[in-house]
């Protein structure tokens, strides 16, 4: 007892003795080997250096850039000040070194913003042009998106946040008690307190008292300030979902402004600047608002000539302030004179240049004050601010000015000469800076080579040149910026080889105190992952801890010891960690660097902002890098442990345990040489105790240095394996850092003897088991390892102990104490190696259960060092890549809201269309272990699993086995299928070949062992998983069936609400098959590779995308039935790529080059782009777009419109690209081709006959139709679009007609008017037809100019609407809201006035005027039946019909006089119609009836008129309708002519050139009525008809005088009489041709017959009144009732009279020829008395 008691106090004091050597030991002293603090990552720490030349970066140079010990004089600081001025440069390498806040800027010349001035600079160079343009989209894009509707609710909900915050927390700054109100008592303790603190030392500070007086302190504060208000739960909450609401919009537009700051950001850094001092910058014209007023703002959108205003305007002002200097008590002072009235330009910017010194100096130092100065000093300070506020605007409008001409030299001449003023002296130093900043910006484009070196030399910028000290040292870093940034430097790239996006920020401060902050466009926070704020007190108190533990692997800190995590940007974290691509080769420090981040963020994932999805998908990126990490952990370790079968994959850099455990070792190892001293049997029973310990814990660092003492002849070999991987996985750096750290190391370690080796070698392990323990992100299978390790490690520490101590008592015995704590040991190592085992075959179970055998076999495996059998490794890892594709698919499906579920291929580790092999492996048991095994056969089965392998029996298919083992004895042998290459990552896999997807109906189904078991989010759910209705074997499927849908080979997930709009089949390639259930309604999406499908649609609208490459693709797509779309087939566009593709509908065929597709209950057909298809639609189809083919080398789409019934067809027709669209068997239904935004070349053959069909030409998107060009032989339009496109459209006549009908075309472009084509065939024209209304966005509306254009103005108001500048227009008026204005353009254009507008409305028309609508070049107007127009005519007036007003108000026309206007007016009167006629110049032409209309009451009032105008009436009526004509008796100034049912009331004096005209009537005959003196006479003009001997009749008007001219031909004339008691006029017949044959009778009154001296030869008139002519037999005019006749001068008559007959009364032959008289014969003498004298 004694003896034992001895023992422990012997090991207490030699524990205590060991931790006091450790501790002196383990101080951190500074010096070498001092632990280094880590760094913050991307933020070196700075130097203090005293000379320019003595610093190392650009960062510790930036650090001496320090404004209070500039001001203050310190030499160093005034060094480093001058040594960063003059460097120019692009805007991102020259701030990144010498830009200092408050004391240098990088000065951007020209500034950045100035880009926007060139936005509309037309023919800009190719490099400026291309960063405008994107500007502009990107601006475009962002100013359409919801950024400031989101700003405004921002700043509403910010005000609700402070709100609540104020109720919830009191308001801000929170009243406060003074420490002089605290009580008496709590005063003094707190002075106590603070005293005691404060003579404490520094360790003691830092230490528990230091830090207990800390809290003490503040816990006194606390009770001081008194209890904090007690927040009301519910606004809590409301307070909180507020803030939420904050933090979700500004990420919302953190996203929305990214791509346009990022842009904006890239440009202003390529941007040429010269560093210049801070003040200097902050007053330079360019800087800041003063110099950019609102008016030139404006000039981003003005021209040269606004930007000449602007200058000239400023110029003025400018001008005028700077007299006003000049006039000062001390004022602008000048060498050459005083500025006067006269001085020219120069003269005042001589002066300027002169006081600019002088100037600049008064403005730095302005204070603003004015207060207690006198009357004299407050002019001269309020004048010399105006010139400071004047000159910078008149400087940029020059700026601007030279910008908007090109003149890219000249401006940059400006920026050199200011930068000459406003540096003065120095300006010899800055000269090297300016050319670089000239060579920047002539790799923008800005200058050209010759204009740089022109620039140098008229500014003389290579002379003179000075440089301060240390001005090259600094432009090196700037150099070395440059070159890191264009060659050397690791970026991600993507797949295709394109530079990735830029990695966020990793930490911005937090600029705001409030809950949030709105970060707006422009702000670098906007790129930041971490958002961190200083710590407060509370936080800065210091917890006790222990001393770390070096490690070679120091993880570099995010955050300094003050900052504190205020919140996370969850998508810019999203872009952090997706930018760590795997497999990419990247360097061990960004590994570290994403695991800090890693770690940080998962213990702050309450701070993460933005949206729900967002924070979703991050914390599902964190889980997944946690896992991996713990993954490479675990691998890793059984690597080492096993000693073979090392992959990369299994390497981790985050291993603390092993790596930390083998630098232990290797510190220990020159100690273990001292053994020999003790003997070498205690040394090497000791030794072999540590090889048991090392084989415990896997340390093979420590077994290959121990081995070597014992005397082996070899050590452990995995070290140098894993050495190896180190470098490969993360390259020599690495392999470089650990060699560093080892040499360091192994020195530290200090120990009396070998066995205190081995007792450090066990206390480290118990050290990292307690780490391991503690580690939050342990799985609880590595805990309860740790646990087991911990116990064996204590009584190891204590056994071991207490053997060293006993031997060293005892020498003799040493060798006996070493056997027992080596028996110990062992026996502790035996039943760690059990718990262990049981510990795996556990931690297996839960990976993928396991069964009872499996379990037994596991465990044996384990302790025997065998690995896991293979194929519960490839179950396992096959369970994990499937949950893994489950995770991403859950992810992918929350980013894609509009998919309702996804069903997927699952996954293999093998390659199944690879080269499969056969694998044979064998193992030899013993006692249940393996004490052997080894690879026996392999055989080749082909490409692609299931093929029978070389003739041996075998399949390459499942994996199987044999055994021959009995009580753990005998042989076992695994066949396992391996096709390709196993995947180079844990992750990898292949997608497995011919799926199989059930949805009709549930059944009992065998899953697969590895079907993936991810737990899934509430919102979603498995459709299916992975197995079979037939039990596969243990190896294969799970004993237990279940009841669900059948997936063979595939996975199923969708979203438990059913939300979303499609559920997605992607089955890859092979052959597949599909069947949807029937009453399946949802909408599906079909992916269709390559290989044999049968898929089955259900009751949805489905979609099935062929995803090529359409090489092997054959089966059946059978869409079954759909909603309202229509099932579509979509040929994806690297679907049979370069070769025709027939789409049958009729026949259910698709046809490739290499096979066909059954396709049946399909509506819809899209084709592929640029590529040829044929597709022949039925009567079921809905819609076709082939997208185009290759063009007229190359093929176009053609589809074809098929022979349906009436009402059977309504299909579309996309066109898009070159298509050919056939109507030739179309006849019945309804076909729209849809021309929409593309450039498309349509050809189409439109048939005219159609009785049942109807074809619709819908044309949008194509910059309008911009030419109409029309072959009317051929009845061939082709319509031409603004896009360059255009539709070529024939159409077919049948042989009695060619009419358009069945066919319209609609044109609707977002920027016009919708407009509809019509097409006349026939007439070879078209007509674009314009409806106008109120729902249209667009209010100016041009019509087309080469073709017709109706515009019907509907509604709306401030219409701007233009006609064809040279066909004719008509614009239909229909509605009295309508407004604006109308242009007719060139052309006959007619408005009118439709029966729409309310006819009890009087409308007046004006020139340029109709009710609220003002109009121009309209040349004519038509009224409403039976509505009341008031016309005042205008000059170019040329046609009005009116229609009538109603019986009692008649249409109104006043044509007032106007002398320089000469009217040619048509007016058709219908109705009532009043026509008041003062025309002096210019023609009348009045028609009316009949045409179907009703009679007409018109009445036509003539005054002050002149014989220049005329006034003709044209009536549509046959003379015989006339019933009366009344001419006022005497007056001569009223005449009423009543005819059929219309009557003319004329009122006023018929002018010589007025006329009252009738159509030609029957036979011809043209009658005119005119006024000769007081009378109307009608002139009847009678045309030659020799073509026939009937004679044509031809009558008078019996109430005025007939002339009748008869031309010749057969004639019978007559005058009726008015009646048989009233005389008719008398009437004049005039004969003016010798080839007549007539009959003329006059009626009753005195008629006369005249004979145009026109006719020749003797003209024989008999004594009845018959006159014969000499030169035809057969002329001859007879009369009847004609009494006066009248010969011709010159020609010869014979006349024969009978006195009984009184035919004749007058007889005028004119005379005769000399040589043939006229002659008179009177045949007899009456003998009775006549009425008439003789």
């Amino acid at each position: 007892m004694k003896l034992l008691l001895w023992t422990l106090w012997i090991v207490l004091i030699f524990l205590s003795l060991l931790g006091s050597c450790v501790g002196i030991n383990g101080t951190k002293r500074a010096g070498k080997g001092a632990k280094k603090p880590a760094t913050k990552l991307g933020k070196p720490p700075p130097g203090t250096p005293t000379k320019v030349n003595d610093h190392t970066s650009a960062t510790s140079f930036k650090s001496s850039l320090d404004k209070e010990k500039v001001n203050s004089g310190d030499v160093s600081a005034l060094e480093s000040y001058n040594a960063a001025l003059g460097h120019g440069g692009t805007y991102e390498n020259v701030k990144s070194v010498v830009s200092s806040l408050n004391l240098i800027e990088s000065d951007h010349a020209p500034h950045s913003s100035i880009m926007e001035y060139l936005e509309n600079v037309p023919k800009l160079p190719d490099s400026l042009k291309k960063v405008v343009d994107e500007r502009v989209k990107l601006r475009n894009e962002f100013e359409a998106s919801d950024y400031s509707a989101n700003e405004k609710k921002i700043a509403d909900l910010q005000k609700e946040v402070e709100a609540l915050e104020d109720t919830v927390y009191g308001p801000k700054p929170r009243p406060q008690k003074t420490r002089k109100n605290w009580p008496k008592p709590l005063q003094k303790q707190y002075l106590d307190t603070l005293t005691a603190y404060k003579k404490l030392s520094t360790s003691d500070k830092d230490g528990t008292v230091g830090q207990d007086l800390l809290k003490k302190l503040k816990a006194i504060r606390e009770k001081g300030r008194g209890p904090d208000p007690i927040p009301d739960k519910v606004k809590m909450e409301e307070l909180d979902k507020k803030q939420q609401e904050v933090d979700v919009l500004e990420s919302v537009n953190r996203d929305l402004s990214r791509e346009l700051e990022n842009f904006v950001e890239t440009m202003k850094g390529r941007m040429g600047v010269l560093s210049i001092p801070y003040l200097e910058h902050r007053l330079f014209p360019s800087t800041g608002k003063i110099g950019i007023p609102e008016s030139i703002v404006k000039l981003k959108e003005g021209g040269v000539a606004e930007a000449a205003i602007e200058v000239d305007a400023f110029r003025k002002e400018w001008t005028k302030a700077m007299k006003a200097g000049a006039d000062l008590k001390n004022g602008l002072t000048t060498s050459t004179g005083k500025l006067t009235p006269t001085s020219v330009e120069a003269d005042y910017h001589r002066v300027w240049k002169e006081n600019f010194p002088q100037l600049l100096d008064f403005w730095k130092k302005d204070d603003l004050k004015v207060k207690g100065i006198t009357p004299d000093e407050k002019n001269r300070l309020f004048t010399l601010r105006k010139l400071r506020e004047v000159y910078p605007k008149y400087w940029m409008a020059r700026v601007i000015h030279s910008l908007k001409q090109q003149k890219f030299k000249e401006m940059m001449s400006f920026y050199i000469s200011e930068y000459q003023l406003y540096l003065g002296s120095e300006f010899d130093f800055y000269k090297t800076g300016l050319k670089d900043l000239l060579e920047t910006n002539k790799g923008l484009g800005w200058l050209t080579s010759s204009e740089v070196d022109e620039l140098v030399k008229s500014h003389k910028l290579d002379e003179k040149i000075t440089k301060k000290p240390g001005w090259e040292a600094v432009q090196k870093f700037i150099n070395g910026k440059r070159d890191a940034k264009t060659g050397g430097k690791r970026r991600a790239t993507t797949s295709g080889g394109s530079t990735s996006p830029k990695t966020p920020k990793l930490t911005c401060p937090k600029t705001s105190t409030k809950a949030s902050t709105v970060f707006r466009a422009g702000s670098s926070a906007n790129n930041c992952v971490l958002f961190v704020r200083d710590k407060n007190p509370d936080e800065l108190e210091k917890v006790t801890t222990g001393e770390d533990e070096e490690n070679i692997f120091e993880k570099p800190k995010v955050l300094e010891e003050h900052e504190s995590i205020d919140s996370i940007d969850s998508k810019k974290l999203s872009e952090y960690l997706e930018s760590f691509e795997t497999g990419k080769d990247l360097d061990f420090d960004s590994l570290q660097a994403k695991e800090a981040v890693v770690e940080l963020v998962s213990n702050n994932k309450g701070k993460l902002t933005g949206d729900e999805e967002s924070i979703a998908k991050v914390k599902a990126l964190i889980k997944r890098e946690i896992l991996e990490m713990h993954e490479n952990q675990n691998s890793f370790a059984k690597s080492l442990s096993h000693g073979e079968d090392i992959s990369s994959h299994s390497m981790s850099n985050y291993d603390r345990v092993k790596v930390s455990a083998t630098r232990f070792a290797k510190r220990a190892a020159k100690f273990t040489s001292s053994t020999e001293k003790f003997g070498s049997s205690y040394g090497k029973i000791m030794l072999a105790k540590g090889v048991v310990s090392a084989l415990r814990h896997g340390d093979y660092t420590s077994l290959e240095i121990m081995g070597g003492r014992i005397g082996l002849d070899y050590g452990f070999k995995a070290i140098e394996k894993t050495g190896a991987l180190l470098v490969k996985k993360v390259g020599t750096k690495l392999a470089v850092k650990i060699g560093s750290k080892m040499t360091s190391v192994i020195g530290k370690v200090a120990g009396p003897i070998g066995a205190v080796a081995d007792i450090g070698i066990s206390i480290y392990s118990l050290t990292s088991s307690i780490k391991a323990l503690n580690n939050p992100n342990a799985t609880k299978y590595e805990q309860n390892d740790a646990i087991a390790d911990i116990v064996a490690d204590s009584i190891d520490i204590a056994v071991t102990a207490t053997a060293a101590i006993l031997s060293i008592a005892f020498p003799p015995l040493a060798p006996v104490f070493a056997a027992v704590a080596l028996i110990v040991n062992i026996l502790t190592t035996i039943f760690v190696s059990v718990y262990k085992a049981v510990n795996h075959v556990n931690e297996l179970n839960d990976e993928i259960p396991l069964l009872g055998y499996e379990k037994l076999e596991e465990g044996l495996r384990y302790m025997s060092g065998a690995n896991t059998s293979i194929y519960l490794e490839d179950l396992i890892n096959t369970k994990k890549v499937n949950n893994i594709v489950v995770n991403m698919t859950v992810l992918w499906l929350k980013e894609n809201p509009d998919f309702i579920g996804k069903v997927f291929p699952s996954q293999t580790l093998y390659n199944p269309e690879g080269d499969c092999y056969l694998q044979e492996l064998k193992y030899t048991y013993f006692f249940g272990g393996v004490v052997n095994s080894w690879r026996d056969g392999r055989w080749y089965c082909g490409v692609g699993a299931n093929k029978e392998c070389q003739g041996i029996g075998l399949y390459c298919n499942n994996d199987h086995y044999e055994d021959y083992r009995s009580l753990g004895f005998g042989t076992y042998i695994e066949y396992k299928c391996e096709c390709g290459a196993d995947p180079g990552h844990y992750f990898d896999g292949y997608d497995v070949l011919d799926n199989s997807v059930d949805f009709t109906s549930k059944r009992n189904v065998y899953l697969e062992r590895w079907a993936p078991d991810m737990l899934l989010p509430t919102d979603f759910s498995y459709s299916c998983k992975p197995g079979s209705e037939i039990f596969w074997g243990d190896r294969i499927s799970r004993r237990d069936s279940s009841y669900e849908y059948l997936c063979k080979g595939a996975i199923g997930v969708e979203r438990s609400n059913g939300e979303g709009k499609f559920m997605l089949y992607d089955l890859k390639n092979g052959a597949d098959k599909i069947l949807l259930d029937s009453g399946d309604v949802r909408d599906s999406l079909f992916l269709v590779g390559d290989g044999e499908k049968y898929f089955q649609g259900g009751a949805g609208d489905d979609t099935f995308m062929l995803d090529g490459p359409c090489s092997t693709i054959r089966g059946n797509l059978n869409g079954g039935r759909s909603k309202d779309v229509g099932n579509s087939l979509i040929l994806g566009n690297n679907c049979s790529l370069s070769d025709p593709i027939t789409v049958h509908m009729p026949r259910k065929m698709v046809t490739f080059s290499r096979g066909n597709l059954v396709v049946s209950s399909i509506e819809r057909i899209i084709g592929r782009k640029g590529e040829v298809e044929i597709i022949y639609a039925d009567c079921n189809t809905k819609l076709v777009t082939g997208l185009g083919g290759r063009g007229p080398d190359g093929g176009e789409d053609r589809v074809i419109i098929p022979h349906c019934e009436k009402d059977q067809l309504d299909l579309v027709v996309l066109v898009e690209g070159y298509t050919d669209v056939d109507f030739g068997t179309f006849s019945g239904g309804k076909a729209v081709v849809l021309i929409n935004g593309k450039k498309s070349y349509l050809k189409s053959h439109i048939p005219t006959h159609l009785e049942n069909g109807e074809i619709i030409l819908k044309v949008g998107g194509v910059g309008g139709l911009k030419n109409l060009e029309i072959n009317r032989g051929q009845r061939n339009f082709k319509l031409q679009f603004g896009n360059g496109g255009w539709a070529d459209l024939s159409f077919e006549c049948d042989p009695t007609s060619c009419r358009s009908g069945g066919f319209v075309a609609f044109f609707m472009d977002n920027d016009t008017h919708p407009f509809q084509l019509l097409v006349d065939v026939e007439a070879a024209k078209g007509q674009a037809v314009f409806w106008l209304g109120s729902s249209s966005d667009v209010r100016k509306v041009q019509g087309l100019t080469f073709t017709e254009n109706l515009f019907y103005l509907n509604e709306g108001q401030n219409w701007q609407i233009e006609g064809s500048s040279k066909a004719n227009d008509i614009f239909y008026l229909r509605n009295t809201s309508f407004s604006g204005r109308l242009d007719g353009g060139g052309g006959s254009n007619v408005i009118i006035v439709t029966k729409d507008i309310d006819l009890d409305k009087i409308v007046d028309i004006g020139p340029g005027r109709i009710l609220s609508v003002e109009y121009e070049n309209f040349d004519a107007v038509v009224g409403r039946p039976n509505g009341v127009e008031v016309v005042t005519t205008f000059c170019l007036l040329r046609q009005l019909d009116l229609n009538g007003g109603t019986d009692s108000v008649p249409d109104n026309i006043n044509i007032d006089p106007s002398p320089d206007c000469e009217y040619d007016l048509t007016v058709f009167a219908k109705g009532n119609t009043l026509i008041d006629n003062r025309m002096e110049n210019g023609q009348l032409f009045i028609q009316i009836g009949p045409n179907g209309e009703k009679g007409t009451n018109l009445r036509l009032e003539l005054h002050q008129r002149k014989n220049s105008s005329a006034a003709v009436i044209l009536l549509n009526y046959p003379i015989s309708n006339i019933t009366l004509i009344f001419t006022t008796p005497g007056l001569g100034n009223s005449h009423q002519i009543l005819i059929a049912d219309s009557k003319i009331d004329v009122t006023g004096k018929l002018l010589e050139n007025d006329s009252i005209n009738f159509l030609p009537g029957e036979n011809k005959v043209q009658t005119v009525l005119v006024q000769i003196d007081a009378m109307l006479v009608a002139f009847h003009t009678l045309p030659a008809n020799t073509a026939s001997s009937e004679r044509k009749s031809a009558k008078g008007i019996a109430f005025v005088q007939n002339r009748f001219r008869i031309q010749g031909g057969f004639w019978y004339v007559t005058v009726p009489q008015i009646s048989k008691f009233e005389l008719d006029k008398d009437d004049i017949f005039i004969v003016e041709d010798d080839k007549v044959v007539a009959h003329l009778d006059g009626g009753r009154g005195t008629n006369t017959i005249i004979v145009s001296e026109k006719v020749p030869g003797l003209i024989k008139i008999n004594e009845n009144g018959t006159a014969i002519f000499a030169t035809s037999s057969e002329s001859k005019v007879s009369t009847r009732n004609v009494q006066v006749w009248q010969g011709r001068a010159g020609k010869s008559e014979h006349i024969e009279v009978n006195l009984h007959f009184e035919t004749y009364k007058v007889i005028s032959l004119n005379g005769g020829g000399e040589n043939d008289p006229d002659t008179i014969n009177v045949t007899n003498i009456p003998t009775g008395k006549s009425r008439y004298p003789r």
